[in-house]
């Protein structure tokens, strides 16, 4: 009968078996690159936020240096618009004070990542401060 030309037949599958390999890697490498972009964005941010907080938590030491009774709240905008901008960046302390004892916390804020530092000093009678605890809280 006919007798077609049938030599070309097997690599039509396995072309195609190549081509779905191709692009299911390629997809990978993107997730990955992705993940690993979104991973660095983060990590950039919550180091920043710590950052934020321990500027915060020095300010309000060179305050309590300056007067030695001071008990207040005060917000630092670290980045033009403070916390209420996209691209937010602020650390926010209170001092308080209770017999010679005063602990000052610092918030650190880049955009929604929030990091807390704790310092916790004596301050004595002539107006010397010694720092007893420096810590970030979770």
């Amino acid at each position: 009968m006919y007798n077609y030309n049938q030599s070309g037949i097997a690599s039509l599958p396995t072309v195609m078996v190549l081509s779905l390999m191709i692009i299911i890697i390629g997809i990978l490498i993107t997730t990955l690159s992705f993940n690993e972009n979104t991973t660095a964005f983060s990590w950039n941010k919550s180091a920043r936020a710590l950052l934020y907080a321990e500027i915060g938590a020095k300010d309000a030491l060179m305050k309590l240096a300056r007067n030695k009774n001071i008990a207040t709240s005060t917000q630092l905008n670290l980045v033009a618009g403070g916390c209420g901008t996209p691209f937010a960046g602020c650390a926010s302390t209170t001092i308080a004070t209770s017999t010679g004892k005063t602990t000052i916390t610092s918030i650190g804020q880049v955009e929604e990542v929030i990091r807390r530092v704790v310092v916790e000093s004596l301050v004595d009678a002539n107006g010397l401060i010694s720092t007893s605890t420096w810590q970030e809280l979770q």
